[in-house]
């Protein structure tokens, strides 16, 4: 017999009881842990080179999460979720896997901001062997995935363009950085980018 709260509650906390919406939770769990305990997050040097990407990052990123958590708690379930809501759940997942495994491969010289650290170097190995910006094409891939664990279609649809408001934020500090680190790095940088693909081997 289900208890007395789970008829009476409102769409989200009812969600919260049944197996569909335990994806879209996992996901944020998974985000968390990656991003604050499995790895660290440091912002760096406040430096002109960021142009206020940072910042960039920060609005969309919050706006992404208040709208995919308002969504998901007002929203009912659709029928015949599990197929969208499984493919989100494995994708998001290993977005955030790509994430830890790529800042630990940075090391150091992972920050929140493009910044040119003293004594930086090229990373060239490991993920960076063959993309240039594995960290944000996770990120992307993540804030893309995670709408479609919301239980609802329309949730998850409207969901989905606030991930796409964080991958033109990532085209745009991607652009930015690369200019950085070819001032930086000058012909090591050149030579780096011609064998390398930015977000995506063999597409991008």
């Amino acid at each position: 017999m289900k208890p007395t709260w789970y008829k009476k509650a409102p769409v989200g906390f009812s969600i919260l009881a049944r197996p569909i919406g335990w994806p879209f939770v996992v996901c944020y769990v998974a985000f968390i842990v990656g991003e604050f305990i499995l790895t660290r997050p440091t912002r760096g040097r406040p430096d002109q080179r960021d142009r206020g990407t940072f910042y960039a990052y920060m609005a969309v990123m919050a706006v992404s999460f208040s709208l995919n958590f308002g969504l998901y708690f007002s929203l009912p379930r659709s029928a015949g979720a599990w197929p969208r809501v499984g493919a989100g759940l494995v994708l998001a997942l290993a977005a955030e896997s790509l994430r830890v495994v790529g800042k630990r491969q940075l090391g150091r010289f992972f920050t929140m901001t493009v910044t040119i650290q003293q004594g930086h170097r090229l990373i060239q190995q490991g993920l960076y062997s063959r993309m240039r910006h594995p960290l944000y094409g996770a990120l992307a891939l993540f804030f893309l995935a995670w709408p479609l664990t919301i239980p609802s279609a329309k949730g998850a649809i409207l969901g989905l363009f606030a991930g796409c408001g964080i991958l033109l934020v990532t085209l745009w500090r991607i652009s930015v950085e690369e200019e950085a680190l070819s001032s930086a790095f000058g012909q090591e940088w050149e030579s780096y980018a011609r064998r390398t693909w930015r977000l995506l081997p063999w597409v991008y």
